[in-house]
């Protein structure tokens, strides 16, 4: 059983924001992006919405009021993950934007190497309670369970689901994944301020997860 953090997810609630303002020559040209960073694709750029994807794997997207961006944190470059220092650039670039909210997305999966429905079983045998509810149909239940937490400055939003674990498409394996949603609002103030500081906490938040797994949910 391995357990690794997968990818992250940051969603920025910006009242006046407007998609267009994400495009790659404002990007460099405001050092927000290095200047080698190369496109893998056609950049996307609307008055409804934008999205920009990197070589790196890093995701760019502006839809209404939400900026977001996604970085995968289970390959080699992202041993030292950029998105959130790209993100306080971002918004260092445009400082008298109404910053409202940030949410936080992490993905944490736990593999069972050779057992195709150890995840399926951890979660209907350990997690929830037995009952004839769990034999009802043909098949075995495909469980799903959403949790939600109040903490003491943010709300932790937790789905735990199986998967199975494919090679080359046959299955090997299975998966618990754990898609957990922070969510932190700015306060009156310095809004610029804040949401940078809540982009660069965001190891606290990881740590805070990985802990809830395993050391609450104690599944190994």
């Amino acid at each position: 059983m391995t357990v690794a953090v997968k990818d992250l997810i940051f969603r920025l609630g910006i009242a006046d924001h407007i998609p267009p303002t994400l495009n790659a020559g404002f990007l460099q040209g405001a050092g927000v992006v290095p200047p080698d960073w190369s496109l893998a694709q056609e950049a996307i750029c609307t008055a409804e919405g934008a999205q920009l994807v990197y070589d790196n794997g890093l995701i760019l997207l502006a839809q209404g009021q939400i900026m977001s961006g996604q970085e995968p944190l289970d390959t080699p470059a992202a041993e030292h993950p950029q998105l959130a220092e790209l993100l306080v650039r971002y918004c260092q670039a445009l400082p008298l934007l109404t910053y409202q909210a940030l949410q936080t997305l992490l993905r944490v999966v736990i593999v069972y190497d050779t057992d195709t429905d150890a995840a399926r079983r951890t979660l209907s045998d350990r997690l929830l309670q037995h009952g004839e509810w769990q034999t009802f149909g043909k098949e075995p239940m495909q469980p799903t369970l959403q949790l939600t937490y109040q903490l003491e400055d943010q709300a932790l939003t937790l789905t735990v689901a199986p998967a199975q674990v494919r090679q080359e498409e046959a299955a090997i394996g299975s998966a618990l994944v754990f898609a957990a949603t922070f969510e932190q609002l700015v306060g009156e103030g310095d809004k610029l301020a804040q949401i940078q500081s809540l982009l660069r906490g965001w190891t606290t938040r990881r740590e805070l997860l990985l802990d809830l797994i395993n050391n609450r949910f104690k599944l190994s």
